[in-house]
């Protein structure tokens, strides 16, 4: 007989009853299914203590649900977390939930990095939104960003989505070994959207570069959307640090 296959996947909220009555609430991390049956494994949220290898069946089926109060209750990207490690705390923003854990954006520093529940607080907005809400870039906004710094050699190895009108247009990908990042239309996405969204980052970087002259005007986005916006900084504080870098290494040179 086929075991059952679970209604749930990776990022959902299962409570579990156990045989003496007491329930464990775990984050879904991975869901296998193999020629012994189908096993998941999951992050406890109360003890902070991971489980593997939880056998699902016509047994085990009868006491697992799925909790929507606890999923709808995780953090969400986008919302800003604080990290106090040793005498630092660190304060960053949600950019993607993965397998369970949460790849959050450190204020200061260019690369995510995935994080228990258990190891970060949710906090109130700390930075004001200083982004200019009139730019040609105001209708587009990052889905979901995702970097794979093992594999980022000669540039960013990353994985982003973008929408408009409330949909994902267009997926942004660079594989990391030097080449220029490669666009191109999601499901609800079409050509007009890519042209559109090329044509945008340019004007962007038009209106707030100050005279800069940007290589990839869509990368340009990308980094201040992801690094600096975050964080209440503007388009112009980004295209001013992007041009005294620029100062500094014909200085050096």
């Amino acid at each position: 007989m086929n075991a059952p296959t679970p209604n749930f996947k990776p990022n959902s909220v299962v409570t579990i009853t156990l045989d003496c009555g007491h329930r464990l609430t775990l984050i879904v991390t991975k869901v296998i299914k193999g020629q012994d049956g189908v096993k998941f494994s999951g992050y406890d949220l109360t003890n902070r203590s991971d489980y593997r290898n939880i056998a699902y069946n016509e047994e085990t089926a009868k006491k697992i649900r799925i909790n929507l109060e606890a999923q709808e209750a995780l953090p969400k990207p986008g919302a800003f977390v604080i990290r106090v490690d040793g005498d630092k705390t660190l304060r960053g923003v949600i950019k993607s939930i993965r397998r369970g854990k949460f790849d959050v954006l450190y204020e200061g520093m260019g690369t995510t990095s995935a994080e228990k529940l258990g190891h970060i607080s949710v906090v109130s907005r700390p930075f004001q939104d200083a982004s200019d809400e009139k730019s040609v870039m105001a209708p587009w906004s990052v889905s979901s960003y995702r970097e794979f710094s093992r594999n980022s050699q000669e540039t960013v190895c990353l994985n982003a989505s973008l929408s408009r009108g409330g949909r994902i247009r267009l997926h942004v990908t660079n594989d990391g070994n030097g080449g220029c990042d490669t666009i191109t239309p999601a499901v609800h996405g079409t050509r007009a959207d890519m042209d559109d969204f090329l044509k945008n980052c340019q004007q962007w970087a038009a209106d707030y570069g100050d005279g800069y002259k940007a290589l990839e005007p869509h990368s340009d986005w990308l980094g201040w959307e992801q690094l600096y916006r975050p964080f209440g900084r503007s388009e112009a504080d980004y295209f001013k640090e992007l041009k005294d870098y620029a100062a500094q290494m014909r200085d050096g040179l």
